[in-house]
C-alpha cells in the first residue's frame, strides 16, 4: 500500500494492490516526438498522461459489458455453468465500480469526504476481484471434472451452482475484512502550503505482525500463489479434453435423431469447455501480469523498487491489461455460447423471442 502523495500542494489517495495512486499533474508538457529525449521521467510523465486517459475508457466500457452480460446471462440461466457467469459478470461489474470511484481523485483532488469511504471502496474493490478470480477458477474445476468423468450428466445443478457461488463471495469476503482496520482518517500538515487537513494513513493495527506478515501471505496465497498453478493445469486439462471430445463427434451422415440429439448435447459440451479455457487463459495473459508486478516489490524488494520509473510504467500498463481482460469476456461468451447468443438475439429483435427461434 503506497502512501498518500502530492499534486501541486493537493493530497490524494489510491491502493497499489487495486488502483495506481497517481495524481498525476496533466498540465505537465509531455516530451514531443521530435524533441527526441528519452529520459526516464519524461517516459513515466508520458506513461502517466497515457494511462491518465485510458483508465475511464477501460473501466466505463468494461462497466457497460458486465451490465449487459449479467442482463443476459439472467435472461437464460438453466445450467450450472450459467450460474458461475451470471455471479462472474455481478461482481466484475461492481469492481469496476469501487475501482472507478478510487480513480475519482485523480480527476476531482482532494476530497474530505472521499478519505471517510476510501477504506469501503478499496475493500469493496478486492472483495469483487477475488470473487471473480475464484469464480473463473471454480468454473473451470467443474468443466475438468466433468470432462474428465466420460459422463453425460453434469457434476452439479444449478441450485447446487448457485450456492457454490455465494459460498465463494462469503469467503472472498471474509479475505478482505482485515482491509477494513488496515487505515484510519487523520490530520496531517501538506508541507507546500503548511495547512491543516485529513488523509487516510495506515493504522497502528497494521504496523503489526500479524497484518503485515501472517495476512500478506494468506492474500498473496489466495490470489496469486494458489490459482495461478492451478488454472494452468486445468488450461492444460481443458485443453487435451476439448480435443479429445472433438474426436468423438458423431458423422453427419448418421440421421437418427437419438444420435442428433447426443451429437448436440457434445457440441454443447465442447463450447461450455472452450468458453472456460477462454476465461482462464484471458486471465493469466491479461491480468495475470498486473498480479504479478504489484507481488514482486513486496516478495523481493531488491528486483523491483516501488519507487523506481520501470515499476510506475509497468504497474500502469499491467493496469490497463487487466481492466481490458474482463471487457473481453462479453466476446468470449458470444463466440461460445449459443445460448448467449440467443439471449441477445431475443433481447434486440421480436422476431427472435419466438420460442422456436433456437431451432432455426
Amino acid at each position: 500500500m503506497e502512501s498518500i502523495q502530492y499534486n501541486s500542494g493537493i493530497p490524494c489517495t489510491g491502493n497499489a494492490s487495486i488502483t495506481r495512486v497517481n495524481c498525476s499533474n496533466i498540465s505537465i508538457t509531455t516530451p514531443s516526438p521530435t524533441q527526441g529525449s528519452t529520459s526516464q521521467l519524461e517516459w513515466q510523465v508520458l506513461c502517466d498522461y497515457i494511462v491518465f486517459y485510458a483508465n475511464p475508457i477501460l473501466i466505463g466500457f468494461g462497466l457497460f459489458f458486465a451490465i449487459f452480460n449479467t442482463i443476459v446471462v439472467m435472461s437464460h440461466a438453466r445450467i450450472s455453468n450459467d450460474s458461475y457467469m451470471m455471479g462472474l459478470t455481478i461482481s466484475t461489474a461492481i469492481m469496476y465500480i469501487c475501482n472507478g470511484m478510487l480513480h475519482f481523485p485523480d480527476y476531482v483532488g482532494y476530497s474530505e469526504a472521499f478519505q471517510h469511504v476510501f477504506v469501503y471502496i478499496l475493500g469493496g474493490g478486492e472483495w469483487f476481484a477475488y470473487t471473480a478470480l475464484w469464480l473463473i477458477v471454480m468454473a473451470a474445476l467443474e468443466r475438468c471434472v466433468n470432462m474428465m468423468r466420460h459422463q453425460g450428466d453434469t457434476l452439479c445443478t444449478s441450485l447446487q451452482a448457485c450456492i457454490t457461488t455465494i459460498m465463494i463471495y462469503m469467503v472472498c469476503f471474509v479475505s478482505t475484512l482485515p482491509r477494513y482496520w488496515e487505515y484510519e482518517v487523520g490530520p496531517t500538515v501538506d508541507p507546500a502550503t503548511n495547512n491543516t487537513f485529513r488523509k487516510v494513513m495506515k493504522s497502528a493495527a497494521a504496523s503489526g505482525p500479524e497484518y503485515s506478515v501472517y495476512y500478506f501471505w494468506y492474500i498473496l496465497s489466495f490470489k496469486l500463489l494458489l490459482p495461478f498453478p492451478l488454472m494452468l493445469i486445468m488450461t492444460i486439462i481443458l485443453c487435451q479434453r476439448i480435443g479429445h471430445y472433438r474426436k468423438r463427434k458423431i458423422p453427419s451422415y448418421r440421421r437418427d435423431s437419438t444420435l442428433i440429439l447426443l451429437n448436440r448435447k457434445l457440441k454443447e459440451e465442447i463450447d461450455i469447455s472452450r468458453l472456460a479455457l477462454g476465461l482462464l487463459v484471458t486471465y493469466l495473459l491479461l491480468a495475470g501480469p498486473y498480479v504479478i508486478i504489484t507481488a514482486i516489490p513486496e516478495v523481493f524488494p531488491e528486483a523491483l523498487d516501488k519507487t523506481s520509473t520501470l515499476y510506475s510504467i509497468l504497474f500502469n500498463f499491467s493496469q490497463c491489461s487487466y481492466y481490458l481482460n474482463f471487457s473481453l469476456q462479453v466476446i468470449l461468451f458470444s463466440c461460445y455460447s449459443k445460448s448467449y447468443r440467443i439471449a441477445v438475439a431475443r433481447l434486440c429483435c421480436d422476431r427472435c423471442r419466438n420460442p422456436d427461434y433456437e431451432d432455426y
